[in-house]
């Protein structure tokens, strides 16, 4: 029978003459989960399975023999994790002279950490507090204790010569006078910040086609807030600029009056004069020579009255005001402002309350503070008030002892029951589109906290304090004073228009009609709106 001489059972089942399991099965010399399902085939496993010989995850995957970590190579800390203080900005040129700002201005930040830094989403803010975000397809790496440049242009070729790490375009401005730069990881948290300046609070003036240093030994987030700890930059780079960008900063050269020019070179030592104008050419600069039309080495000067020996006495009333003039207006009448030995008078008469500050625009965003501050006043008298004789003043705190000020020589008058305005420019073309009824200068007005009034000799005619944003300031000066925000001015309340009303904070409010369209707001020379 079948079943008896040839079943398959007995003389042919693959479980008892050749079954992988046992000539060659997985388990045993090739299984799939070694060498991927070569062994139950071709008795792979028997010569030389692929797992014994060198399988991808034996001889090397990338996990085990090249990543970053295990490799040593240096990690990247990502500028969204950055404290405050790890970047440090040490080096500013906002106006550069070889090539133009729209091309040529940048910034220096140096790595305070020991950790290589990916700038890739730092956040930087210029003074108008305009954000631009860095960003790249590939990391933008700054090495531990290194320095690099962020800039207009990162073409070197019209960049003047310097080689950039980052480029912010057109969206970050850096300003001439007064600027600002703000470093954030994000939002809140602020790495480094510093407010540089023209010739204010200790800053170096700003001197074309010539950076802001910081010193080399202060490469710190707290000491670049201090302007002493700043120079203006003499070595050349680039294109014919002077600076040194993505280098470590040179030594600082003494310069006494923090106009740019080493005191070695400076043929005016205590003024600052970074034009160095020397008219008559005896190489002491006109901003100290006390005979600037004639040469006079010596400067001798024997009844000291200001004016060297070598120079003939000026004449008073012939309209031309030579030292120790203080003002001329072509007579020699007493009571018009200019005395008749031509010294600045006071306006005759004049008291607390004549006169009274309603207006005043502190941080004109649609030009430069430079161009566009003001200071509005209101007579509210019924007589005209002269303006000449007059001197306007600021100081930072009651405390302080020093003003900076400006006397007023005009023709000018405030009529009665009617405004004048005073501003740091007459030009409407560029001074956001005031019509100006006189043109001071040597004051700019503090955007966080100041003290501004107006004197008629040693008479105080009215005054201001204001505190910005929770300055602190006692009495005169109200930290809860309305602050510049979106180009407003600050402007007192129409019916609280008296030289009382106005040291209360709640009789002021921010400004809301357009000076002109698209401009800055405010009311200058004209009535006030009614603060709500």
């Amino acid at each position: 029978a079948a079943a008896d001489t040839g079943a398959a059972a007995d003389t042919g089942a693959a479980a008892d003459t050749g079954t992988v399991a046992d000539t060659g099965a997985a388990a045993d010399t090739g299984a799939a989960a070694d060498t991927g399902a070569a062994a139950d085939t071709g008795t792979v496993a028997d010569t030389g399975t692929v797992t014994d010989t060198g399988t991808v995850a034996d001889t090397g995957t990338m996990s085990d023999t090249a990543t970053t970590p295990d490799a040593g190579a240096p990690m990247l800390t990502p500028a969204t994790a950055l404290k405050a203080g790890e970047l440090v900005i040490t080096e500013v040129m906002a106006d550069p002279n070889a090539v133009g700002d729209d091309v040529g201005e940048w910034f220096e930040v140096f790595n305070a950490t020991t950790m290589d830094i990916d700038l890739n989403g730092l956040i930087i803010l210029d003074k108008y507090d305009k954000p631009f975000t860095v960003k790249s397809g590939a990391a933008i790496v700054l090495k531990a204790g290194e320095y690099g440049v962020i800039g207009v242009n990162v073409d070197k070729t019209k960049n003047g010569g310097v080689d950039l790490l980052a480029a912010y375009g057109k969206a970050i401005k850096l300003t001439n006078s007064d600027g600002k730069i703000t470093l954030k990881a994000d939002a809140n948290t602020v790495i480094d910040t510093i407010a540089y300046a023209d010739q204010k609070d200790g800053w170096p003036n700003i001197l074309k086609g010539h950076s802001h240093q910081l010193v080399s030994t202060s490469t710190d987030a707290t000491k670049n807030d201090k302007g002493e700890e700043w120079c203006v930059s003499q070595g050349l780079y680039g294109a014919g600029d002077f600076g040194s960008p993505g280098k470590a900063n040179p030594v600082c050269p003494a310069d006494m009056d923090k106009d740019g020019i080493p005191d070695d070179k400076d043929n005016c030592k205590e003024v600052s004069n970074g034009s160095q104008y020397d008219e008559d050419a005896d190489g002491v600069g006109n901003g100290c020579d006390n005979c600037p039309k004639i040469s006079n080495k010596d400067q001798k000067d024997s009844d000291t009255d200001g004016t060297g020996d070598a120079c003939p006495p000026p004449v008073c009333g012939d309209k031309k005001v030579e030292a120790p003039e203080e003002c001329d207006d072509g007579n020699t009448k007493d009571g018009d402002g200019c005395s008749a030995t031509c010294k600045k008078e006071a306006p005759a008469g004049l008291k607390a309350g004549d006169l009274v500050i309603t207006e005043i625009h502190i941080d004109p965003n649609a030009v430069g503070d430079n161009l566009g501050e003001f200071i509005e006043l209101y007579n509210p008298t019924d007589k005209d008030k002269p303006l000449s004789g007059l001197t306007i003043k600021r100081k930072k705190k009651p405390a302080d002892a020093t003003w900076s000020q400006h006397k007023i020589v005009t023709t000018a008058v405030v009529k009665a029951k009617s405004y004048a305005l005073l501003a740091v420019s007459d030009d409407k073309s560029k001074n956001g589109g005031l019509t100006v009824d006189y043109k001071y200068g040597g004051i700019s007005l503090g955007n966080s906290g100041s003290v501004i009034a107006i004197f008629a000799g040693d008479v105080v005619v009215d005054k201001i304090g204001y505190g910005g944003s929770g300055a602190g300031f006692p009495t005169n000066t109200d930290p809860k004073f309305p602050v510049y925000k979106n180009g407003a001015s600050i402007q007192l309340s129409a019916g609280k228009l008296n030289h009382k009303d106005n040291d209360t904070s709640s009789n002021w409010c921010q400004s809301t009609k357009e000076i002109q369209a698209g401009g800055d707001k405010g009311s200058p020379g004209a009535a006030n709106e009614v603060c709500k």
